[in-house]
């Protein structure tokens, strides 16, 4: 997408007269199923955790959706 977008770029800026990507159509990515934990498994995996910085860091993530 990011090097399609480039020679789009150069194409309509005129720096290239030929987009090498246009016409081309990348395979579709099945989607992958998500892996959701249980509030049983989070507190398992929380209480096994060594210290209170760990502890931290797993809170902050999950409060962001683990991203």
């Amino acid at each position: 997408m990011v090097l399609s977008a480039i020679f789009t770029t150069a194409l309509n800026d005129q720096v290239s007269y030929l987009h090498p990507g246009k016409g081309v159509r990348t395979p579709t990515v099945p989607e992958k199923p998500l892996d959701i934990i249980t509030p049983e498994q989070f507190d398992q995996l929380y209480r096994a955790l060594p210290g209170a910085d760990s502890k931290l860091l797993v809170e902050s993530d999950i409060e962001a959706g683990l991203r």
